[in-house]
């Protein structure tokens, strides 16, 4: 495909627009751990992990109404990811014109 800079300058506001709409996101794990409480009895905890400065791991518990938000929130993370990645290769394509 040749593109062209009018191309690309609509290509990258249509990624931009589609970026902010993801207005809920959560870089993270979530993971469910099995456990007992004090009378025996099993239970499951969800659990969202997440890096902070100087790489350390923080972990927050998740209500059980709050897990299908969480998921969402950690695919919305995925999606901008895909966004500004081709909003980068865009960019690139935009560089390599000729004016």
């Amino acid at each position: 495909m040749k593109y062209t800079k009018k191309n690309i300058l609509a290509q990258i506001n249509k990624e931009i627009i589609e970026l902010s709409k993801l207005t809920r996101i959560v870089k993270g794990t979530l993971n469910k751990v099995c456990s007992k409480n004090a009378s025996g009895t099993q239970r499951e905890i969800f659990q969202l992990t997440y890096k902070v400065e100087n790489n350390k791991t923080k972990t927050v518990y998740i209500k059980k109404n709050k897990i299908e938000d969480t998921k969402i929130y950690i695919a919305n993370y995925q999606k901008s990811r895909d966004i500004i990645n081709n909003i980068l290769l865009l960019n690139i394509e935009l560089l390599k014109l000729i004016d």
